[in-house]
């Protein structure tokens, strides 16, 4: 059953109980909260490799810069943070970087002394995981279903669970990956099943730890929810997902102490990318369990009017310092061939249509206006590139060499037949018509021949256009095109028809 968490402002508590209806409305008598201090927790999760915001529009929020200072200055507001799975999101040289570097921020910059891991963290394969069995050299990993079958018998490869001091209480942290590696020999366990076993190897409750945390590193707001209704002695279960935002609405579920272990299971939802902190603020009441009496969001908004690439007010100079240096690593040629994370990651899968691109040169002999309009110094996307090459000069960093930037500034980078560099692919720097229609050789080999006809006045056979139109045809570029890159995180205030009169053509 659902029940309202019960909110206990600080001013009034053990005075007078408020219950707030946070999701549905809920008649029956608070419990009581016993006298001690609360317990505070910081949780955060999925990081999707989002170590910064991107640094294309102003007033953005997140940045593991903003966070270390945050926790700098208020210590004394918590007494445990915690890092849900998922700090990347897939396997290729850059991931694999920013996953090592993550880590090395969490750990050495903001004392993060343990990471569960996510089905993301675990496409890099247990070789790449291997260095977090142990709490030597940072922070061990946690993952409470995943076992390694080693004959007849399952293992665990990283922390089947953790107690974590938090002031004067020991907070036992679990963790769900949902999810198998690649690599062969490992099964998962069913939840209930995880939690039960690792519950059982922790101790007693009240003698070795006193709250019981799970992440939900999988399958989003409801396999969360399920998990908490369904999970034997967890007292606070933290879901994530992709696009899953911080909520500060407490969903609590009344549970059967008798056969569950415990009265009731919230649920926290902390978002996703590190754009805020979820401030998670709870007593002990007399059934053993736990009440909220807060649960705030903290947003890390970078403030607007920032000179670009600059370091803003917010930030921990030290970490800031350290993520500049990250990007020179990324931007880095490796010796004797002079390629990089840039050339490793173009050229990875075919282009959508089959075609090759040709650039937006061979677009101009037979769409001469739409051409004349694409090329108008007003179109921003003529600019794309050189606006790299300006922050490159002004953030001191190879702005132009770094993935995440390059892609929507050029064409078909990652594509067969893209991008590549500056150096080999020149003709397919800034946004072109290929960017938004497609790679475009099969359009231009079926239309081509027809068109030095019309040059000619020559008469063109009617079974000539319908095959070069089922041969050469194009995607037609619409709102979809434009939030490939003009998404809610890298243009905040992007206004799709404000934008396409800009440049609209037919």
């Amino acid at each position: 059953m659902i029940k309202t968490s019960w909110l206990v402002p600080a001013a009034t508590l053990g005075a007078t109980w408020l219950g707030s209806a946070l999701w549905l409305n809920c008649t029956k008598t608070p419990p009581t909260v016993v006298e001690g201090p609360p317990l505070r927790l910081v949780l955060t999760g999925y990081m999707d490799g989002y170590m910064e915001p991107c640094g294309c529009a102003s007033a953005q929020a997140g940045g593991l810069d903003r966070r270390a200072l945050w926790f700098k200055l208020n210590k004394h507001r918590y007494d445990l943070h915690l890092e849900g799975g998922n700090l990347v999101h897939g396997n290729d040289p850059l991931e694999r970087l920013k996953f090592l570097e993550i880590h090395t921020l969490l750990t050495q910059f903001m004392g993060y002394d343990l990471l569960p891991i996510g089905p993301l963290d675990l496409k890099l394969g247990m070789e790449e995981l291997s260095y977090g069995v142990t709490d030597e050299g940072g922070a061990p990993f946690l993952a409470s279903d995943l076992r390694k079958v080693e004959g007849k018998t399952l293992k665990p490869p990283f922390l089947v669970h953790a107690i974590r001091k938090a002031g004067t209480y020991r907070v036992l942290v679990l963790s769900i990956a949902g999810a198998l590696p690649e690599d062969p020999g490992y099964k998962l366990l069913e939840p209930v099943a995880a939690v039960r076993a690792a519950i059982a190897g922790a101790g007693k409750r009240g003698t070795h730890w006193d709250l019981c945390l799970v992440f939900a590193n999988h399958g989003g707001a409801e396999q969360a929810r399920t998990l908490a209704k369904t999970l034997p002695g967890v007292d606070i279960v933290a879901g994530f997902a992709k696009t899953l935002e911080t909520t500060e609405k407490v969903q609590t579920f009344e549970r059967d102490a008798a056969t569950t272990g415990v009265a009731r299971t919230t649920l926290l939802l902390p978002g996703w990318r590190g754009k805020n902190l979820l401030l998670w603020e709870g007593r002990h009441d007399r059934s053993g369990s736990w009440a909220t009496i807060t649960a705030k969001k903290l947003a890390l908004q970078v403030p607007p009017n920032v000179e670009k690439g600059k370091r803003p007010p917010g930030s921990d100079k030290a970490v800031w310092d350290y993520m500049i240096q990250v990007k020179q690593r990324i931007g880095a040629r490796s010796e004797g061939e002079g390629l990089g994370i840039l050339e490793q990651m173009a050229e990875q899968r075919p282009a959508k249509n089959g075609a090759r691109y040709v650039g937006k040169k061979a677009c101009a002999p037979c769409h001469a206006e739409a051409y004349e309009i694409h090329m108008d110094d007003g179109n921003p996307h003529i600019n794309a590139w050189a606006s790299l090459v300006a922050r490159e000069k002004a953030d001191d960093w190879p702005v132009t060499r770094h993935p995440e930037c390059v892609r929507c500034h050029v064409v078909g980078y990652g594509d067969r037949s893209g991008f590549i560099n500056v150096e080999k692919t020149p003709k397919l720097i800034d946004v072109g018509c290929e960017a938004c229609h497609g790679a475009g050789s099969a359009h231009v080999a079926a239309w081509r021949p027809l068109q030095a006809k019309l040059v000619k006045k020559q008469e063109i056979d009617a079974k000539a256009m319908a095959a070069a139109r089922e041969k050469g045809l194009l995607g037609k570029a619409g709102p979809r095109s434009c939030f490939a890159c003009h998404d809610f995180e890298q243009s905040p205030g992007f206004n799709f028809q404000d934008r396409w009169e800009q440049i609209e053509h037919k």
